[in-house]
């Protein structure tokens, strides 16, 4: 029986909870074929949900994750569950795969289903309590589902029940499996393969994508369900029966808020039973109104016999609800507006700072309370007259009104190095121009900008790169005359060219194909270029808001990789490529690999027609998943090929450096150079000012400081007089103007409390 070949649990496990296990857990995951998941929710005290364990079953381990402490580094597990050569074994994962979406952003790439397996096989039940009965001879408990899984520590008894669930699903899923290989094999001819209809089925639930329900009146749905479920209107006339409807529909629109505003559950707040009993009854002041909700919460104070009724929220807000339920005048339209005007009045406003601890009270009639903390940053403390004025939609130059646009004083390419508290919060150095103006600022400010590169050195734009192994190595020096001897190529002729080959390279002209080949061949010290190293090509440059831009769209980067691989293994055919030496025997192109690969496969067939043979009975679910999922994983890399990672960085899978400075020159750099347009000198840098602005700017802090940057921001504003002369500036407006600014302790501007930048 499959009961007796079930391993059985020990009673030892992993419990994870801490980054530096959950990322030697993601390594142990990645050498796994296959793995076992379940989760456990909490919702009874949040208006969303969130995942408060996760289990995680090999086939030698069991692991328990904290998601509570680990929450926001689940995104360790994203390329383990993201991975097509993995298969990750669930059980009714129609929630689960939605809620490590909405938690952690993990999405799950072949998945086997239990639960859908039984749907193929027919199965008289198809839940987990069932499966481990049949399949391990293991009975559970339920009920323990519905327990409080934020308890840290967990109890004996929940901590098996979490593991039960994960730990057979792997023995569970073989045997159904088996049963559905078994199944292909009888049926007429064999034409019906039912794991690839059961797979299918697993993975069409991977499809679904996690989004927030919204509804146009907030309660909306929950009042249908209480009038339809809990209000029994029959006996009453027709008046009354529109007050209990319209009672329940405002009530539940005030639960809404209020499940919303202190993130909490809707029956936390107020049970469907209460709001019928309130919508009914119609209780009159505060005593009355606990009472009835008390009388109708039994089942809550059961579950959780530590809650109060009613609960604390309502306490809370119970002058809120008393004034919903009596004053019949106030309508759904109107509802919160009126809410709102109840938090504005002095009253209001008061009983808000007290109840948050921020002011106590020094005057009953009327009402008058004292701050108990000293707000910061307030322009007339700083002297800053600029930010307490006035100003009008003019040009600050010449006063035109019909046209005027916005001009940063201070150019972007240094303000966006500053530090976040010298420059958030901060509008004095954002003025408006019209277009003239404009024109002569910008002019003004270029030139200012060749000045400060000569003073300070560092040039404008950057002329060459070069790649190194982890990064790009950026050249500052300007074109000599010798240009193609020099090495490196411009930014813009590398990313132009990779997109150029990455979009039209199949259909290009070969001579043009092997040209812009060549260009990126520059980039890489003259070797031989993968698909990858084009993909990686085309991100040199690209701020990362740019690169996140590129990586949202749609396919990208699997999109280019197949058409990329033919181009490059067209062009290889045809380049002359010199001796290397030893070190070439080694290194394989893509071209080599996917000819290996395309001879090795071509006589790789089924000797069994049907795919029914002897051997095909004792594949595991995780093989079968995999034969699967070639399709999707890039099998045709080799492992010494370098890849992209997560981080944009080129990586070596053999752990040698990838890429060096240029300085071995494998290939001859003639052959590479005259494939260079001569019209690429005319092209200005790719990389803008960006970089210079960056060494700039880090070059103030190191030898000045922050004062040093209060003085580069005053030669700026120097610069704009002296160009401009305005005539219209706000007044407070100074040159010397400080920018001076205090932020709150719990501030993110505060700069202890921001995170350190990582180096580059």
């Amino acid at each position: 029986t499959p009961s007796s070949q079930c391993p059985g649990m020990s009673n030892s496990y992993n419990w994870v909870n801490t980054k530096a296990q959950l990322e030697h857990l993601a390594g142990l995951l990645g050498e796994e074929k296959a793995f076992g998941v379940d989760t456990e929710q909490h919702s009874f005290r949040s208006f969303l949900g969130y995942t408060a364990l996760v289990q995680i079953s090999t086939q030698k381990e069991d692991y328990l994750i904290d998601t509570i402490a680990l929450h926001d580094v689940m995104g360790i597990l994203q390329p383990v569950f993201a991975s097509p050569s993995i298969c990750k074994i669930f059980h009714g994962a129609d929630n689960d795969v939605l809620w490590l979406q909405r938690d952690f952003h993990i999405y799950v790439v072949n998945m086997f289903d239990t639960a859908k397996a039984c749907e193929v096989l027919s199965k008289p039940q198809k839940s987990l309590a069932y499966l481990l009965e049949l399949y391990c001879g293991v009975t559970t408990n339920k009920t323990l589902q519905r327990e409080d899984w934020r308890l840290r520590p967990l109890t004996a008894e929940m901590i098996e029940y979490a593991r039960c669930d994960a730990h057979y699903l792997l023995n569970i899923s073989n045997c159904l499996a088996s049963e559905l290989h078994a199944k292909s094999c009888d049926s007429p001819d064999g034409k019906i393969n039912f794991f690839l209809e059961a797979s299918r089925r697993s993975n069409m639930v991977c499809m679904q994508l996690y989004t927030k329900e919204i509804e146009c009146r907030p309660g909306a749905s929950s009042a249908a369900s209480i009038l339809s479920r809990n209000v029994q209107t029959h006996g009453l006339d027709s008046k009354k029966s529109s007050e209990v409807k319209d009672l329940v529909r405002k009530i539940c629109a005030w639960r809404d808020l209020m499940a919303r505003m202190h993130d909490e559950s809707l029956r936390y707040i107020l049970s469907d039973q209460a709001i019928a009993a309130l919508a009914v009854r119609v209780p009159k002041g505060r005593t009355e109104m606990c009472a009835v909700i008390a009388e109708t919460e039994p089942s809550a104070s059961t579950m959780h016999p530590s809650l109060s009724s009613p609960s604390p929220v309502v306490v809370a807000h119970i002058e809120e609800l008393c004034y919903l339920i009596e004053d019949t005048t106030v309508s759904m339209d109107n509802l919160f507006t009126t809410l709102l005007g109840k938090y504005k009045e002095p009253s209001g406003l008061c009983r808000l700072y007290i109840q948050r601890d921020l002011a106590k009270l020094v005057e009953d009639n009327p009402p008058g309370i004292m701050l108990l903390f000293e707000p910061k940053g307030r322009p007339e403390d700083e002297d800053n007259e600029f930010y307490i004025q006035s100003k009008k939609n003019i040009c600050v130059g010449c006063g035109e009104k019909s046209h005027y646009i916005r001009y940063r004083i201070i150019p972007s390419c240094y303000r966006m190095h500053f530090p976040e508290h010298l420059k958030s919060h901060r509008s004095h150095d954002i003025v408006l121009l019209c277009v003239d103006c404009h024109e002569i600022a910008h002019s003004a400010a270029e030139k200012y900008k060749r000045r400060l590169a000569e003073e300070l050195g560092i040039p404008l734009f950057v002329q060459k790169i070069v790649n190194s192994g982890d990064r790009s190595l950026i050249t500052n020096a300007s074109v000599s005359e010798d240009k193609l001897n020099e090495k490196g190529v411009s930014p813009l002729l590398l990313r132009t060219a990779a997109m150029a080959l990455l979009r039209h390279g199949s259909t290009m002209p070969s001579k043009r194909c092997e040209e812009l080949i060549q260009i990126v061949k520059s980039y890489y010290g003259g070797r031989d270029v993968t698909s990858e190293d084009l993909e990686m090509a085309l991100l040199v440059g690209m701020s990362p808001n740019e690169r996140r831009r590129l990586e949202k769209k749609k396919g990208y980067p699997h999109s280019f990789r197949a058409q990329t691989e033919n181009i490059i293994r067209k062009s290889s055919n045809k380049a002359i490529l010199e001796d290397m030496g030893d070190d070439s025997k080694n290194r394989h192109t893509l071209s080599e690999q996917v000819s290996e690969d395309g001879n090795g496969s071509s006589g790789q067939q089924d000797a069994d027609g049907t795919g029914c043979n002897s051997q095909a009975e004792d594949l595991t679910v995780s093989q079968r998943s995999a034969s699967l999922s070639v399709s999707m994983d890039d099998s045709t890399c080799d492992p010494n090929t370098e890849k992209l990672g997560s981080d944009g960085m080129q990586r070596s899978s053999s752990g040698t450096q990838a890429n060096g400075h240029l300085d071995e020159d494998p290939v001859s750099s003639d052959n590479s150079s005259q494939a260079i347009s001569k019209n690429a000198d005319k092209k200005i840098s790719l990389l803008g000012h960006g970089h210079h602005g960056k060494q700039v700017v880090e070059l103030l802090l190191a030898n000045g400081g922050e004062e040093a940057v209060h003085q580069f921001c005053q030669r700026w504003r120097h610069v704009f007089v002296e160009a401009v002369h305005p005539r219209y500036l706000p007044s407070g407006w100074n040159i010397k103007h400080s920018g001076r600014r205090d932020f709150g302790d719990f501030s993110v501007y505060k700069p202890s409390n921001q995170e350190p930048q990582p180096a580059d």
